[in-house]
């Protein structure tokens, strides 16, 4: 995605302090109810000085690990605050995909170089032999595409958070 630019009349430390309200602390492992979720639209942020993450939750009992995080940072300008930032995945759905990727990779480079060191008669077609990593790699971007898709509501809900929590205004591309 697209870097997102946001500008605030707010002072930095006036925006630290807004993303660090303990309603937006993120929930700790063990003390988290599985069986009573917060609702949907629930904002948590874990700030590490000017840098922060904003996630907001999905639909009650619906995990979506493909969710986007919004990864920003704030920068002081003489006027206000200047938020800098983009949406990703979490690391470890960034890092899942990749090996996902790269297994297909390596097992499609296999059959290729199996096919063309070798003189025998091949057990299985052609379009079955290749047309399983393609399959599984139309799965893959098929299953982040519908993921991201169902997650609009939550990207808008980490922009409506910025717009309206930290009084910030999207900043025109020029």
């Amino acid at each position: 995605m697209p870097a997102q630019t946001y500008t605030t009349s707010l002072s930095i430390e006036e925006c630290r302090s807004r993303l660090s309200a303990p309603q937006y602390s993120p929930p700790r492992f063990f003390t988290f109810n599985t069986f009573t979720p917060p609702p949907k639209g629930t904002i948590f942020v874990k700030l590490r000085g000017d840098r922060f993450r904003l996630l907001a939750t999905g639909p009650k009992y619906i995990r979506n690990s493909f969710a986007p995080f919004f990864y920003g940072s704030l920068e002081a300008l003489p006027n206000g605050t200047r938020i800098h930032g983009r949406f990703h995945m979490h690391p470890f759905t960034r890092i899942f995909m990749a090996m996902w990727f790269g297994f297909l990779g390596f097992v499609t480079l296999l059959l290729i170089s199996s096919l063309l060191s070798t003189d025998r008669q091949l057990m299985q077609p052609l379009h079955i032999i290749f047309g399983t990593p393609l399959m599984m790699a139309l799965f893959g971007i098929g299953l982040v595409r519908l993921c991201w898709w169902f997650a609009e509501g939550q990207r808008q809900s980490i922009r409506d958070f910025i717009q309206n929590d930290l009084l910030a205004q999207p900043q025109t591309q020029s």
